[in-house]
């Protein structure tokens, strides 16, 4: 399938890819081996233009990661391009995909269904799309989709009020009075799909959008989707070209870059996270229960072990966030652990 991805030309770029642990894909049949994150964009007008902002960046800050640039889709359908999706989960690969329809992400989930893979779905957006709600609530395999960055006056109160949406969102508002609960949202899911339209106009051209995010703020998501625990892949939409300026490129170039970061961070902290993990055990009042909590001295990140029994199965360590283990020690409980713990 490799063979029928366009790649790219390094003589179309007026600058030089030359970081000993970036390759560019040219027509092989596979990937080399050892790499840690794949780029694949969707046609090659904006994929050079992506490329010519990515590439100016500084890579030498990932002497741990490698990329491979696999070149742009433009000749593959969906049902291809999600068994390619497929193919480089198998090999633990990330990959990062720009300027792709939200459409994408239902192909990319039937692939899961037939792998008999379960996923979260988080969709970084200002609306909620009716049609995702229904085509995807019917895959078994679609544990939850959370969306993050709602705008109220973009979403009609039926759609916010039905159950496959209570409880998993996160407005534009309660994001900006706390990172805390983006953090739990993030680290529980596998897919992320960035909708340019959530950025505003005035950071983002192409957006028609008069508020909505900052491009600060998309960026540090873009970090955060890299990091997460269970991240798999992340997605960035499609825009409208014919508005396009350099700046709206470099963003889109940013919010790449530190995805990578992300992945890196989240790589380290998976090497250190056995030798470098305090644990704090919380007994539940009028119960014989207690929890254990875990927290990672070189990331900051809080997790909970799923309780059961030790001698029958591995336990799991659920993300959660210092908040919810404050609460649990003042005996309160949080519904999301309640929900993860015991459903």
């Amino acid at each position: 399938m490799f063979h029928k991805l366009l790649p790219t030309d390094s003589n179309r770029l007026t600058i030089s890819v030359h970081h000993p642990n970036i390759s560019l894909l040219n027509g092989e049949d596979e990937i080399p081996k050892g790499i840690d994150i794949a780029l694949l964009t969707c046609n090659p007008e904006n994929g050079y233009a992506i490329r010519q902002q990515f590439y100016t960046l500084a890579f030498d800050h990932f002497e741990d990661i490698r990329i491979c640039d696999l070149g742009d889709a433009m000749a593959l359908d969906k049902v291809e391009i999600s068994k390619l999706v497929s193919h480089l989960l198998d090999k633990k690969i990330f990959l990062l995909m720009v300027g792709f329809s939200r459409d994408i992400i239902e192909a990319i989930s039937k692939e899961f269904e037939q792998k008999i893979l379960p996923f979260s779905i988080a969709w970084i957006d200002s609306r909620i799309h009716e049609d995702e709600i229904e085509n995807l609530s019917n895959n078994i395999f679609v544990k939850n989709q959370s969306y993050i960055g709602l705008q109220r006056h973009l979403i009609s109160s039926t759609i916010l009020n039905d159950p496959r949406v209570l409880g998993h969102t996160i407005f534009l508002s309660e994001f900006r009075k706390s990172n805390q609960v983006l953090d739990a949202v993030t680290r529980n899911s596998e897919l992320f799909y960035f909708e340019m339209n959530s950025v505003r106009h005035s950071d983002f051209n192409p957006s028609d959008n008069p508020s909505g995010f900052f491009a600060e703020e998309i960026i540090s998501i873009s970090k955060l989707a890299g990091s997460s625990d269970r991240s798999l892949l992340c997605a960035i939409s499609d825009w409208d070209i014919s508005d396009i300026q350099p700046t709206d490129y470099m963003l889109i170039s940013q919010m790449c870059w530190y995805m990578v970061e992300g992945i890196l961070l989240k790589k380290r902290d998976e090497l250190q996270r056995d030798r470098q993990m305090l644990h704090y055990v919380v007994e539940l009042k009028n119960s014989d229960t207690h929890l254990d909590f875990f927290k990672s001295e070189s990331s900051g990140k809080w997790w909970i072990k799923e309780p059961g029994d030790h001698e029958s199965h591995i336990n799991k360590l659920i993300p959660c966030t210092y908040e919810e283990y404050l609460k649990t020690v003042q005996d309160h409980l949080p519904e999301r652990l309640v929900d993860l713990i015991y459903h």
